[in-house]
């Protein structure tokens, strides 16, 4: 288990690391970005731990909707 120091399992990586004209248009941009020297970063490896995503399941979205609701307001993530 993670939480006793072993290895974290990982999900599958989102980037292709081979990619050609036949991968599908989306998987072929993200890998001609991060699987490239133009994007790639050793400590950005494009893949979540199979645990990493439960910390999201306790991420109240919407608890300070009102912070940002009563304007127009652009929120870029990424």
């Amino acid at each position: 288990m993670e939480f006793e120091g072993a290895a974290p399992t990982m999900a599958p990586r989102g980037a292709p690391i081979g990619f050609d004209e036949n991968t599908d248009p989306i998987g072929r941009e993200f890998g001609e970005f991060y699987s490239t020297p133009r994007g790639y970063h050793p400590n950005s490896i494009a893949q979540f731990s199979l645990t990493s995503g439960m910390s999201f399941m306790h991420f109240p979205l919407l608890s300070k909707i009102e912070w940002i609701s009563s304007r127009p307001i652009l929120l870029v993530v990424g």
